[in-house]
């Protein structure tokens, strides 16, 4: 009988995971300055503003959302090449697409939920007016909220498919793809 080594995992990013993880405490700052922007923009505003929020909210938010896709894009392409298209595209759809499907009506519900009950208790519901009509959606339009990123990277994921056959056939020997690699 014939031993197998046992598969290796793929050795940690420790430092990515560091990013990551203070990218993600980020994101509480980023999300709680929402509400205490001048100009009303998050679904609550508080009644105490601070010019400062603004200020803070978007070098975090340019900062947090480049290196997210750039890790993305990372983490990718390790995976791509270690799984292959076939295994990729399995990975990315459970992992991604799965998790977009899955989440997406329970997040619009309390969004939804939300303003309404802030449209309470704004006083902005005015018992017996018309409503204003319900919007109209199609696939160009769906309000993606939170989960945005994930059809961004649904999309670049379905992108690097698609043009992976291109490349490969321009770089036979592998030649551009080390130097990238790099």
């Amino acid at each position: 009988m014939t031993a197998h080594p046992p598969a290796q995992s793929p050795e940690r990013l420790h430092g990515l995971d560091a990013l990551r993880g203070g990218a993600l405490l980020l994101g509480v700052v980023l999300h709680a300055s929402l509400s205490f922007f001048p100009q009303q923009i998050w679904i609550v505003g508080d009644d105490s503003t601070s010019v400062g929020a603004a200020m803070v909210f978007f070098p975090i938010h340019l900062f947090r959302m480049t290196a997210f896709f750039l890790i993305a894009g990372l983490f990718a392409h390790m995976m791509l090449s270690r799984l292959g298209w076939l295994g990729f595209a399995r990975d990315r759809a459970v992992r991604i697409t799965g998790p977009l499907l899955a989440f997406w009506l329970p997040v619009m519900a309390g969004i939804v939920t939300a303003l309404v009950w802030n449209a309470h208790v704004q006083g902005l519901v005015v018992p017996g007016a018309t409503p204003p009509p319900p919007p109209t959606y199609d696939w160009t339009n769906i309000p993606l909220t939170h989960l945005w990123f994930l059809y961004v990277l649904t999309l670049f994921c379905l992108a690097a498919l698609i043009l992976r056959a291109p490349f490969a056939a321009l770089d036979r020997n592998g030649s551009w793809g080390r130097v990238v690699d790099r």
